[in-house]
């Protein structure tokens, strides 16, 4: 069995399985990326670093996904001696099921695996004894598509089990889906951008501020030996 999905350089693994999803389903899902206009730059302590003081929110529109798309996803805990049965259901009636957090620890029985605790998962078929996924983590061969990962049964429990329950992800395509309305989407966007904090600040002098605090700042300062390079979202 295959399952071709194109890997977007610069999404996440999440990004990229709601971008297959709604590929597979002729769903347009640029929409998710709608909410994704913040930032936060704290003037108050200026003896922090100044990586320390800027953060954002930059949440996938869900809501909207399932709004325009009628895509909308679950995610389900159960016992875990029931885990291949509810899965075996959703795949037997057509639909991927996620699993969000899978020990690199039993999949380095099957594959290599880079070295992080946790993978994520997407179970395309169950046969026999076998549990097939694709690793959204995984490489994918020359013509396109994504290696599958046979796991037996037993492993595959042992990979999700958490205290004797395991967690996964459904979906469903619900009938109350609209058409994207663009310029409603927009208009609620450019309101989030233009709305003044409590110091009458909106986004757009947030940034400004960021960007002159930076021009009279030591990068040398950002760097310190408690933490490693790649946690300062100013060298990163």
């Amino acid at each position: 069995m295959k399952v071709l999905i194109s890997k977007r350089q610069h999404f996440t693994c999440y990004e990229n399985i709601i971008a297959f999803l709604s590929e597979k389903y002729n769903l347009q899902y640029e929409v998710i990326f709608a909410k994704m206009w913040d930032f936060e730059f704290d003037l108050s302590d200026k003896e922090k670093m100044v990586s320390d003081r800027m953060t954002g929110d930059f949440d996938l529109a869900m809501d909207y996904l399932t709004e325009y798309t009628g895509l909308a996803f679950t995610v389900n805990e159960e016992p875990s001696f029931r885990l291949i049965s509810k899965c075996q259901k959703e795949v037997l009636e057509g639909r991927y099921v996620i699993i969000p957090s899978f020990r690199q620890k039993i999949l380095e029985k099957y594959r290599e695996v880079d070295g992080k605790p946790t993978t994520i998962l997407m179970i395309v078929r169950i046969v026999a004894d076998e549990v097939e996924c694709v690793d959204i983590h995984g490489d994918v061969n020359d013509d396109g598509y994504m290696k599958i990962v046979r796991i037996k049964d037993e492993d595959f429990i042992d990979g999700i089990d958490d205290s004797g329950q395991s967690t996964f992800i459904t979906y469903k395509i619900e009938n109350t889906k609209k058409n994207v309305n663009q310029r409603d989407v927009l208009d609620k966007q450019i309101n989030k951008i233009l709305k003044e904090d409590e110091e009458g600040r909106n986004i757009f002098q947030r940034i400004r501020e960021f960007a002159k605090e930076m021009n009279e700042t030591n990068i040398s300062r950002e760097v310190c030996e408690e933490r490693p390079v790649e946690k300062y979202p100013i060298i990163n």
